[in-house]
């Protein structure tokens, strides 16, 4: 099994009407076989805070396999809504974009090679979370115990209603030392909510994911900086 190099996604983010950089900072996360102990893929997570209030996170999933490579970024408004974001994946076969103006999301690109043009008119106007694991960082922030939002299956793009709450705070090893996570569960509102279930783990003092157990039972967490 070879091993990995977070890849770091190079770039600066300038303020449209001046010099003024953008705030940028780094974390690397890894994902395990934790029987095995054998790398999955990694990746750096760039998060820069931008001079009108957003946040840009980007990142490049390397795994064992070019075919299994994938780009992401998104941006986050003040009250981290996914606004817009793109998506490619390593064999060429999904590339797309999309942007969230109201309740409306615009998709237009290629999925699983197909062409790719698409409406969505979400329900209201609850928010809308593109990849939940970054969004959810807020309920730590705010001390929300439970919200609802929108996000899209990634593989239909499709949209779904979800639910997330706090439950409790966890003790876990993150790169060596011991720390103290909240843990958050969330899952589809309704009949569907015993069908898709995940657990995510997050730092308190600022809201930063630190880790995931998988269904499938691979881990992911945070081993730097």
């Amino acid at each position: 099994m070879k091993s990995f190099i977070p890849v770091i996604v190079l770039g600066l983010a300038l303020a449209g009407a001046g010099p003024v950089a953008a705030e940028i900072q780094n974390y690397d996360y890894q994902t395990q076989n934790p029987r095995t102990r054998e790398d999955i893929n990694a990746y750096t997570v760039k998060i820069e805070k931008l001079p009108d209030g957003r946040r840009k996170y980007s990142r490049t999933i390397v795994g064992d396999d070019e075919e299994v490579d994938k780009y992401e970024d998104f941006i986050l408004d003040e009250n981290f809504d996914t606004v817009e974001w793109t998506t490619k994946g390593g064999d060429g076969s999904t590339s797309y974009t999309g942007k969230k103006n109201g309740r409306t999301i615009i998709l237009k690109g290629t999925l699983d090679g197909e062409p790719l043009e698409k409406t969505i008119e979400l329900e209201d106007d609850r928010p809308f979370y593109f990849s939940p694991k970054f969004n959810l960082q807020k309920m730590i922030l705010s001390g929300e115990p439970k919200t609802e939002f929108w996000t899209l299956r990634k593989d239909k793009l499709t949209p779904h209603l979800m639910e997330a709450q706090q439950d409790g705070v966890k003790r876990m090893k993150i790169m060596g030392e011991e720390i103290e996570a909240v843990e958050v569960k969330y899952n589809p509102t309704g009949k569907f909510a015993r069908y898709y279930r995940r657990t995510y783990y997050y730092r308190p003092s600022d809201g930063l994911f630190v880790y995931r157990k998988s269904p499938t039972g691979s881990v992911t967490r945070l081993v730097g900086p």
